[in-house]
């Protein structure tokens, strides 16, 4: 019996916010060809009280092939990570800030959002352990080969 893979969520959920990553695969085209590379879709809500998130407020923020190989040049302090579409008002931030003094070890997710039609930003902060650095670091790691067909 051969068992159907199907993407699952690394779920972190903290006071101050929650993230969420999927694994988004690749699209093909008739000729077996990618159509479209695939992705790491975080999603991140603020947290709003006691194990209470604002997922209506989201922001979503794609991982792609360049941004991971950002992340990878130095994982231990990575640069800051900005999207901007063409033709668009959003931009989106995203950054890994290391933990300091007694914090060495440990990252503070910071994601952004800033619409300049609205003229309104929205962030979202969650803290990592250094355990779920390292799952992500290994979870972006692992998927790579598959978000450019190679798996």
């Amino acid at each position: 019996m051969e068992l159907t893979k199907y993407p699952g969520t690394f779920s972190i959920y903290k006071k101050s916010g929650a993230a969420q990553f999927t694994f988004m695969e690749p699209r093909f085209n008739e000729m077996g060809r990618i159509e479209k590379p695939g992705a790491i879709l975080l999603e991140a809500a603020e947290g709003q009280g006691e194990k209470s998130y604002s997922w209506k407020n989201k922001i979503s923020f794609a991982f792609g092939m360049s941004d991971l190989c950002q992340v990878f040049d130095n994982p231990d302090k990575p640069p800051r990570l900005v999207h901007s579409t063409p033709n668009s008002p959003v931009m989106k931030n995203l950054e890994f800030v290391p933990g300091e003094g007694k914090y060495t070890g440990t990252y503070m997710m910071k994601i952004g959002e800033k619409s300049n039609e609205s003229n309104t930003y929205k962030n979202v902060t969650v803290p990592l352990t250094s355990g779920e650095y390292t799952v992500l670091l290994r979870l972006f790691m692992s998927t790579a080969p598959t978000m450019i067909g190679w798996k």
